[in-house]
């Protein structure tokens, strides 16, 4: 295990891609004390659908050079619903100390991921939960198209874990109908110590397709 912060993304659909795109222009501006690993989880990508996503995703590297982006496609045939395959193999491959699990969409204020370091720290937590604004969105092309101002609903959350608190056992994600991420939480936070940030002061902003 090393002592760096892997970020976790799921693409699902190459229409994605523009919100893939803003997303990764915040990961990747941010500023830490640790190295940053971005882990993109791909659902059986055809060789011409994965070479447009590394292409895409190549142009933001230089934002980050010390940052490394890895593209992770499933091809076995089965199952026909791979959320939770993609997160648990997400846990394989990320090799650092550090995980944190966002959303295509995703919008991270800058500073967001380093505050959730040091909330780890300062609390000897292992695992800390912040929420997120929400905003239904548009796009054309590659342009994002905002359809209504954002809420903080308190209903969007992300959340990072300290692996170094937590048993392997344990780091696992289960099928609970679409609610695999609550599942999760709630799995942690019963064995273990877990902290959240305040709920009125978002880490930044989910934007959800219409």
């Amino acid at each position: 295990m090393t002592p760096g912060l892997d970020v976790v993304l799921i693409l699902r659909d190459l229409s994605d891609l523009p919100l893939l795109d803003r997303s990764l222009f915040t990961v990747f501006a941010q500023e830490l004390d640790v190295p940053l690993h971005v882990q993109l989880m791909l659902p059986r990508f055809s060789v011409e659908d994965l070479r447009l996503a590394r292409h895409m995703t190549d142009r933001l590297r230089h934002l980050s050079p010390a940052a490394t982006l890895y593209l992770h496609n499933w091809t076995a045939p089965g199952p026909l619903d791979l959320t939770v395959p993609l997160l648990n193999w997400s846990v394989e491959v990320a090799g650092g100390r550090y995980l944190a699990l966002l959303q295509v969409g995703d919008l991270i204020s800058a500073g967001g991921l380093q505050t959730l370091l040091d909330r780890l720290h300062g609390d000897e937590a292992a695992l800390v939960e912040a929420s997120l604004a929400h905003q239904t969105v548009d796009w054309w092309g590659d342009t994002v198209l905002p359809l209504a101002p954002a809420t903080a609903t308190g209903e969007a959350r992300c959340f990072m874990v300290d692996r170094s608190f937590i048993q392997l056992r344990d780091l696992v994600f289960t099928s609970d109908r679409g609610e695999e991420n609550e599942a999760f939480l709630s799995s942690i936070s019963e064995r273990y110590r877990t902290t959240r940030l305040p709920r009125d002061v978002p880490l930044g902003l989910r934007q959800v397709p219409q």
